[in-house]
């Protein structure tokens, strides 16, 4: 049988960052004639240097037949300080060696913790720790980690950050202030996307979003949820309009056609319809439905449908771009390139440049009609250069129309025309959002003076809380909060 001697010895090692406990063990074997060398590490694999050298091999591996001597021994890791140590090799040995990161202080960072707000709580890896902006965290383990901050009336917001040992990384995250107002862009929230078209509150408070390509946004003010095409019966996910009925039914417009939500059930109206380009949707006070296509409008009264077009009626053109519904339930529409169409069921009056008597041309393409409570109309004017037209917003009160002038507000550029319950007029347009103060002039936000998250404002509209939703081409979404616009 043959010879098997144990030897145990204590290495003197020479870190750069000192391990305090490394083990050796070595075996005496007669059928060696050289040593090898076994290093394992955690967490691994490390690179294994051999006085200065890479040797291609990784903790976990052993390195065989070396020669009698002594071998300095070098591990490199990612994001970790190098360890180092010498060894003392004999023949006919096997020497392995352990080198356990975990309990070496050396090789711990920290993470300076800053925000733009004082007093924030830090959340580490979903730990909450004992501590508020600023402040360090010290004894991190090298590593991908994941920084929170919570703070009162502020956006909670993360970032991922790696430690690296014996250094201190810089977190500064800059807290959203959500006082006044809420902003819920792709970045922050489960909104399905940033370019948005319409937004419509329901009987519930329950906030409805369209979205250019993205589908439909369901947000009660606490939960979100997507309804696409892929993954559920909405047919299309380019919406256009949204609308709801006296019945609290959802009605949703959109370049593939026209569908009613209703409760869990949906309904697929378009092969009722002259196209599936729909454009908007408007109730009147007994219980019809009337909804705008690229050919013609289309009036349901639950039963029937009725379309009405150049061929069967004054309407003045098949393209209807937007709808509403006046107090004596006379409908008004605006077309792409034909003016403003009056209908009061039986008759149409048409009005465009040449009877508007407005002194300047601000064009007959309409981008959208909305009757106020007074019964005054209110019509944004597409602006199109190139065609002369310089766009801008009118008003008719019967008799006359006439253009709103506002001085430093681009009302050339008006998108939608909101009117809540109170007969407050809200405007959005290419350059911001506001209100009237008066009939004159505006209380107007954008980028530039206020947290608005895009410039092109397509929808607004007014909760339950008196909250107001903004929704923008480019910026998602944000709610200013009742008192603070």
């Amino acid at each position: 049988m043959k010879k098997r001697i144990l030897i145990y010895f204590v290495m003197t090692i020479l870190f750069i960052s000192c391990e305090k406990k490394v083990f050796v063990e070595s075996e005496i074997k007669e059928e060696f004639s050289n040593g090898n060398l076994l290093i394992e590490s955690l967490p691994g694999p490390a690179s294994i240097y051999v006085d200065g050298k890479n040797s291609g091999y990784k903790t976990g591996d052993t390195i065989k037949f070396l020669s009698f001597g002594n071998y300095k021994i070098t591990l490199k890791q990612k994001l970790f300080r190098d360890t180092t140590f010498n060894i003392s090799i004999y023949e006919n040995s096997i020497s392995k060696i352990l080198i356990d990161y975990y309990k070496n202080p050396g090789h711990f960072g920290k993470i300076y913790c800053g925000s733009n707000k004082n007093g924030a709580a830090i959340i580490l890896d979903n730990k909450k720790m004992d501590l508020v902006t600023p402040a360090t965290i010290s004894m991190v383990f090298p590593g991908e980690h994941k920084v929170k901050y919570n703070l009162p009336e502020h956006r909670s917001d993360s970032v991922k950050v790696n430690v690296e040992g014996g250094k201190t990384i810089y977190v500064s995250i800059a807290l959203e202030d959500t006082s006044k107002w809420v902003s819920y862009t792709l970045a922050n929230s489960p909104i399905s996307a940033n370019h948005l078209s319409s937004i419509v509150v329901d009987k519930n408070n329950v906030k409805w979003i369209g979205t250019r390509d993205q589908g439909l946004c369901y947000f009660n003010g606490k939960k979100w949820s997507v309804f696409k095409k892929e993954n559920s019966p909405l047919i299309f996910d380019f919406i256009n309009y949204l609308s709801i009925d006296e019945q609290n039914n959802l009605w949703i417009a959109t370049t593939g056609g026209l569908m009613k939500k209703s409760g869990n059930n949906w309904i697929d109206y378009t092969s009722n319809l002259p196209s599936s380009y729909v454009t908007s949707i408007a109730h009147d006070k007994i219980g019809n439905t009337w909804i705008g296509t690229s050919n013609g409008l289309v009036k349901y009264d639950g039963n029937t449908w009725k379309v009405l077009n150049t061929s069967n009626s004054n309407i003045p053109a098949n393209f209807v771009t937007s709808i509403s519904i006046d107090k004596s339930n006379n409908v008004w529409i605006g077309t792409s390139a034909n003016g403003v169409g009056f209908y009061d069921g039986s008759t149409w009056k048409n009005f465009n440049m040449s009877n508007m008597k407005l002194q300047r041309n601000l064009g007959n393409g309409i981008r959208y009609v909305k009757v106020d409570n007074n019964g005054i109309v209110w019509v944004a004017h597409v602006q199109n250069l190139i065609a002369g037209e310089l766009g801008g917003l009118t008003t008719y009160d019967g008799v006359n129309w006439t253009q709103v002038s506002l001085l430093g507000v681009p009302a050339d550029q008006v998108e939608t025309v909101y009117i809540d319950s109170k007969n407050q007029k809200y405007v959005g347009t290419k350059n911001g959002f506001g209100y009237f103060v008066n009939s004159f002039s505006l209380k107007y936000f954008n980028t530039s003076n206020s947290p608005l998250t895009a410039s092109q404002v397509i929808g607004i509209s007014l909760d339950q809380n008196e909250d107001l939703y903004v929704v923008s081409f480019g910026g998602g979404m944000c709610k200013i909060k009742k008192g603070n616009y």
